[in-house]
């Protein structure tokens, strides 16, 4: 406890820290309104997020240049982990049934289970949201790109300053973007100049 920042190299303490739940359904949002400062979201956005003053919303996603291929290997890497969530999310909610309801799931399925089950849960979500894995790498092959733009912030810089726009009218009032692939830089640039143009930028 000796090891604190002297005066000036930190928030004078004590600090305070706003408490932001993630919560869906009935009874998350009754402990959200009893607790928290802020919603944190992500994928899903509950219907009451309105109600608070601070949402944030984790996304993932690339700004595609325009008439790039949304099928190339930068977009796969850029933009391929947020769309990997698609396929571990209906996993971890509907078993491989749910999966195999989405675009490129059956190939997923059929990765997936060359895993022992008892080591499944692990295959499943190895190189979750910053890598597409094998199972991932081969339901993207087999269609699953088609899931890109509609989950997640990818798409044209005006397709994406739409969804941000859409975002915001439905309470959202900060997105948390995690870049993916090689160029860090790019993916940061990019979209920061698109979300800096969004109507809900402009006037906020």
């Amino acid at each position: 406890m000796q090891m604190m920042h002297p005066v000036g190299h930190a928030p004078a303490r004590p600090i305070d820290v706003p408490v932001l739940i993630s919560a869906l359904g009935p009874k998350g949002g009754e402990v959200a309104r009893e607790l928290a400062d802020g919603l944190y979201a992500t994928l899903q956005l509950p219907d009451f997020a309105r109600e608070f003053s601070r949402v944030s919303y984790l996304a993932w996603g690339t700004v595609l240049d325009e008439g790039e291929d949304p099928t190339s290997e930068r977009v796969r890497l850029a933009g391929g982990p947020g769309t990997a969530l698609a396929w571990h999310g209906a996993y971890e909610f509907g078993g491989q049934e749910a999966v195999a309801g989405l675009a490129g799931g059956d190939a997923w399925n059929e990765v997936v289970n060359r895993t022992p089950e008892e080591r499944r849960h692990i295959a499943v979500h190895t190189g979750h949201c910053v890598e597409l894995n094998e199972a991932d790498r081969a339901a993207w092959d087999s269609g699953g790109h088609e899931l890109l733009e509609p989950s997640t912030l990818s798409g044209t810089a005006e397709q994406v300053r739409r969804k941000l726009d859409d975002l915001a009218d439905r309470g959202v009032t900060e997105i948390v973007f995690q870049p993916c692939g090689p160029d860090v830089r790019r993916e940061l640039e990019r979209f920061l100049d698109v979300a800096s143009r969004s109507a809900a930028a402009v006037h906020g």
